[in-house]
Order: structure tokens, then C-alpha cells, then sequence
């Protein structure tokens, strides 16, 4: 971003946190409370002051530009075709780079808070809680809920294999014994069937708007198909 067009505009708030307009960063970048940990001793949450101490109190906790994006700055795509004989093997990739989105899911599925962890299947990330001195964990003790903060802000990024086809056609010299058929093409495929990335919501791709709460997934489709020429 390199200019704005309203002086004094540089915040805007969207769902769960603030992205900010600022010179010389991403368009726009993440702003919200940045966590600083768990403290080993106490096992309450600590976040960054504005004067850039460390609190364990959520309400002194100022609101800090964390220079990461909403929008992946790299986007692309590749393909694989290789063919043997008959067979055929067709591959698409895609991938994103560079931007964060907020797993506002795991507030829900990895919180000790009691209003919430009874209602919601908790996943296996709330194993890493604090529950003695000396404790270096993700999560404070059981009797403190955990806020929206840095903590849930994400990597998004990842490489996904968007479809992939195996095909074999039969040869022609079988295919005219049946005197009506010129030919027979036999395929299956598979749409998002593998997915590289550091992400811990449901869906990478699903979170590019960059707020993933009870964010349906792109689902994984197997196809079966048969291609005949007359």
C-alpha cells in the first residue's frame, strides 16, 4: 500500500479482528491483540502493551499491527500429462502463498471454557494446556477461557492437487471386433485428494476470505467414467 485516501483511516473492522490499512505494508495487513504465551508460571495467556510490556490481563492488551495479510500476495497453478500406450495420467495443481487467515473455529474446538467445551467435540490441539509450573503450553489452565487473538491468526497457505485422471484407451484392433464400437476411453479421477499445508482449520482454501468459522471444506470427489466412439 503506498497511499491512503483518507488520512487517519487505517483501520477497518471486519467479524473477528481488525485489518489495517497502513503505508508501506500488505493490503490489508492483520491487526488485533498479538498473544505473547503462556506464562510457565501462572499458566494465564499474556499479550503485548502498548508500550510493549507484557500483560496477562486481556483488557490492557493494545491492539498491534502484525504485518501479516489478508490476501495471498502469490497465487498459481501447474499441470502433469504424461501418457504410456493406452494409458493416460493427468494432473492439476494449485497453490497459495503469504496470507493469514483467522481459524475462529478454534475458539470453539480448542477452548477449556466450560460453555463452549461442553457443547463442541474439542480437537486434539486442547491436549497442549497448561497444567503445572514449568508448563510451556499453547493453551492457559483449565479455569481460563482463551480471547480472540494472534493465536488464532494462521498461515494459510498450501499446495493442492485440484483433480487427477487416469484414463485408458482400448486399442483399436480389439474395438473393431465388436463391428459398432470405434473405440473405448475407461477413467477415473478424484478431485482434492491430497493438500500440503501448516493450516489447523478444516479447509485452507476455504479460509481465502480470511475468516474461517464453521467454514464448510471443499469436498473430496471420485468419478468413474466410460467414452465410447461410434
Amino acid at each position: 500500500l503506498t497511499d491512503l485516501w483518507e488520512p487517519g483511516l487505517e483501520f477497518v473492522y471486519m467479524g473477528n479482528g481488525l485489518q489495517a490499512y497502513s503505508v508501506g505494508d500488505p493490503f490489508p495487513t492483520w491487526t488485533m491483540q498479538e498473544w505473547r504465551g503462556v506464562d510457565p508460571e501462572t499458566g494465564l495467556d499474556t499479550w503485548t502493551t502498548a508500550d510493549g510490556g507484557i500483560t496477562s490481563n486481556f483488557n490492557q492488551a493494545a491492539l498491534v499491527n502484525l504485518g501479516t495479510s489478508l490476501y495471498a500476495p502469490y497465487t498459481g497453478g501447474f499441470g502433469v500429462t504424461a501418457a504410456w500406450k493406452g494409458l493416460s495420467l493427468t494432473a492439476d495443481f494449485s497453490w497459495v502463498h503469504g496470507n493469514y487467515a483467522l481459524n475462529n473455529t478454534m475458539y470453539f474446538v480448542a477452548n477449556a471454557d466450560m460453555g463452549l467445551s461442553s457443547q463442541f467435540n474439542q480437537c486434539d490441539l486442547a491436549w497442549d494446556y497448561w497444567q503445572q509450573e514449568g508448563d510451556q503450553a499453547r493453551y492457559p489452565r483449565l479455569d481460563q477461557a482463551i480471547n480472540f487473538d494472534s493465536r488464532m491468526l494462521e498461515k494459510a497457505s498450501f499446495l493442492r492437487l485440484k483433480y487427477i485422471q487416469l484414463a485408458y484407451t482400448l486399442p483399436s484392433h480389439i474395438m473393431e471386433k465388436t463391428k459398432f464400437i470405434k473405440g473405448l476411453k475407461v477413467w477415473v479421477g478424484g478431485r482434492n485428494l491430497w493438500t500440503v499445508t501448516g493450516y489447523n482449520g478444516l479447509d485452507p482454501e476455504a479460509a481465502e476470505k480470511g475468516v474461517d468459522v464453521d467454514t464448510y471444506p471443499n469436498t473430496r470427489e471420485f468419478t468413474f467414467g466410460l467414452e465410447f466412439k461410434f
